[in-house]
């Protein structure tokens, strides 16, 4: 089994290498009280871009409190300016505005969720959670506005949802049937999905489904077809749920193991692979990093943060049709989202 995204996390960031040395601590039981928001801050954050239908923003973050991000033009690619940053990115993600929406940790290693308004380059509002470790992860129900994160703290994980965001208090969620999330992604119903590693160790990866009403995670069947050596995201692409993995070949190194996104069917507990988007030339299983994909349909587009942002056309697939470049080796970028106005995958 392939290193997670928590794992990778620890060897990445030598901040946060004492608070993650547990690792398959038992998880609360549902129902034990959940992380609160406090110290919500709004701010100016800039000033919202008027762009054509066939244009996004590309937003990359780093991981590293006091650190930079990069906003970028998309399709001309072009690094518009840097961006204000006084977390530590974990994860990043879009709502139907292009309002976009960062997890990581601030400076006191507490669990913040921070918004940029569509086109700032400085957050708009910064909510930090008093309670369940580090976010990492997100994504945001295009039928209620609602935003889910995964919190984490020394092996204990829990999903927080964020109800009419930003003025609800946060639901929280655990599921035992994972050991470790890694990944939460909303399909166009509003029903919540959960990528982690199995809690039994027999296998790795694993999937279930909190259903737009429910009240706790159920598991979903899906068996990729292929030697998978980690799993990285799990998000709707406008008419499939997907998982983006690395595939374990059976030869070479994992550093050169492909990338690829399996589109899946979802019917009751179960998921069915119906296809396949190869993301050619990446490669390796980022034991060090942060990286993942994110998924913009309505632009065609799908692009994978990792120090730089890269692109591919969706859901073709095949070669590399962009690289996105902040210009400096002092800045790598370990999440990123592409922000937009209209329908969102």
């Amino acid at each position: 089994m392939g290193i997670s995204r928590v794992s990778r996390y620890v060897l990445s960031s030598c901040l946060v290498v004492a608070m993650l040395a547990g690792c398959g601590a038992s998880q609360p039981p549902m129902g034990l009280p959940g992380p609160t928001l406090q110290n919500v801050t709004k701010t100016q954050g800039g000033t919202p871009r008027a762009l054509s239908s066939s244009h996004a923003l590309v937003y990359g973050f780093e991981n590293l409190v006091g650190g930079q991000g990069a906003l970028f033009d998309y399709p001309s690619g072009k690094m518009s300016s840097r961006l204000s940053q006084t977390f530590d990115a974990a994860g990043a993600c879009s709502d139907k505005k292009g309002n976009v929406f960062v997890t990581g940790y601030g400076e006191s290693i507490e669990g913040v969720l921070v918004e940029y308004a569509y086109g700032a380059t400085s957050p708009t509002a910064t909510f930090t959670f008093s309670a369940g470790g580090r976010g990492f992860a997100c994504s945001v129900d295009s039928t209620t506005g609602n935003v889910a994160t995964i919190l984490g703290d020394e092996g204990s994980f829990s999903v927080a949802v964020v109800p009419n965001f930003p003025s609800g208090s946060p639901e929280t969620y655990t599921y035992a049937g994972m050991g470790e999330l890694l990944s939460v992604g909303y399909d166009d119903s509003g029903d919540l999905f959960l990528l982690g590693v199995p809690s039994s160790g027999g296998g790795t990866y694993a999937l279930a489904e909190l259903p737009s009403g429910g009240s706790s995670f159920e598991p979903i069947s899906v068996n990729l077809g292929a030697t998978i050596d980690q799993v990285d995201t799990v998000q709707w692409d406008g008419k499939y749920l997907t998982i983006e993995a690395t595939i374990n070949p059976g030869h070479g190194k994992p550093k050169d193991f492909p990338h690829a996104i399996y589109r899946l069917s979802v019917s009751g507990s179960n998921a069915q692979v119906v296809g396949k988007v190869n993301l050619d030339g990446l490669r390796g299983s980022l034991p060090a990093s942060l990286g993942g994909s994110c998924i913009r349909a309505d632009r065609n587009i799908v692009i994978f943060t990792f120090k730089t942002i890269r692109v591919w056309k969706y859901p073709a697939g095949g070669k590399e049709i962009a690289h996105l470049n902040p210009g400096a080796k002092d800045y790598p970028m370990y999440a990123g989202t592409v922000a937009a106005p209209g329908s969102h995958s």
